[in-house]
């Protein structure tokens, strides 16, 4: 029979050898705090912002146009490339959220679903809709979609290549 210390020790082993042997292809992957990301299916590609410490992402909206098709409510907007040239992008309304602002006002956005890419990994989030264009990234990456899927490291900048189909 196994003494407490040498059964401690023996899971301890046992421990490490699985932690040694896990395929990196099951780790969570991590991400910097700046990554490229993709926007479907348009395809547009922008620098965007990883903020964990935010909980919904957001893209910056300009040229915003509310519209009524079919008794839904649709929101025509766009995005400043790095180039200078607009996209024009066209979703569902699916909501409106109050977001608290860093000097304490209150803000309605408008709130729609994206679907985004960074590396491998393609997800439809929501993203709340806002003037970013004094801010250096025009997509700001939140835990919404970080959660499950990436780990950040705040030292590392641009870890990942699109690669979603």
């Amino acid at each position: 029979m196994l003494s407490s210390t040498n059964l401690k020790q023996y899971f301890f082993l046992i421990f490490c050898l699985l932690v040694a042997v896990v395929p990196t292809s099951m780790a969570t992957p991590i991400i910097g705090w700046v990554e490229k990301v993709s926007i479907h299916p348009e395809g547009e590609e922008f620098k965007a912002r990883i903020d964990t410490g935010a909980k919904t992402s957001s893209i910056d909206a300009s040229n915003i146009q509310i519209k009524h098709k079919n008794g839904k409510k649709y929101i025509n907007f766009s995005v400043r490339r790095r180039d200078g040239k607009p996209v024009i992008f066209e979703r569902l309304i699916i909501r409106e959220t109050k977001i608290k602002r860093d000097f304490g006002k209150i803000q309605i956005r408008p709130v729609i679903r994206l679907e985004i890419c960074i590396g491998k990994i393609k997800k439809e989030v929501e993203v709340n809709l806002t003037d970013r264009h004094k801010k250096n990234y025009p997509v700001l990456i939140g835990r919404n979609y970080l959660a499950g899927n990436y780990l950040v490291d705040s030292s590392k900048t641009k870890t990942t290549s699109l690669a979603c189909d």
